[in-house]
This record gives C-alpha cells, sequence and structure tokens, in this order.
C-alpha cells in the first residue's frame, strides 16, 4: 500500500494503462517482506484466473475521486441518523 496517501506518485502509477507488478505492490502492499510476498502470490492468482477484471483506467480513477469527494461533503445535520438510530433502541 502506498506509504503517503498524498505521495504524488500514486495518480501517475495508478494511471498506468497496463500496471506492472511493481505498480501493484506499490499500491496496494507495504515495503515489509511479507506484504510483497503476500502481493506477489495474489498478483500470480489474478492472472491465472479466466475471468480476470478488466484493468483500471484513468477515467475510472477520476470518476471514483468524484465519488468519494462528493460522499465526504456533510449532508444535513452531523450524526443524525445516529441519534435517531439511539433513540430507537432506547424506547
Amino acid at each position: 500500500m502506498a506509504s503517503l496517501a498524498n505521495d504524488p506518485r500514486i495518480p501517475q502509477v495508478a494511471a498506468n494503462p497496463v500496471p506492472t507488478l511493481e505498480d501493484f505492490l506499490f499500491l496496494f502492499f507495504t515495503p515489509s517482506v511479507a506484504s510483497r510476498a503476500a502481493g506477489k502470490a495474489f498478483w500470480q492468482r489474478r492472472h491465472q484466473r479466466k475471468d480476470a477484471d478488466p484493468p483500471s483506467s484513468p477515467e475510472s480513477m477520476k470518476a471514483q475521486s468524484t465519488a468519494i469527494g462528493e460522499w465526504r461533503k456533510p449532508r444535513g445535520e452531523r450524526y443524525s441518523e445516529l441519534r435517531a438510530s439511539a433513540s430507537r433502541r432506547s424506547s
């Protein structure tokens, strides 16, 4: 997993049209030996599948970023759903 969420290499690496093993390990696994070994094992299994997922694209990365930004916008009174749920349980 990329160590810093604001690492400027993340969008660049994620936008590679044909991700390499190193791209995959950088984005989704830590630099530890165990994590990289797990990432390599997953990479091998993933490439053996006959129904492999299509690769991500810069357009899908942008759409996901937009959706996350929209989801994060506050709407209504903060935590009102939690208060309503708590009051229903205490009744």
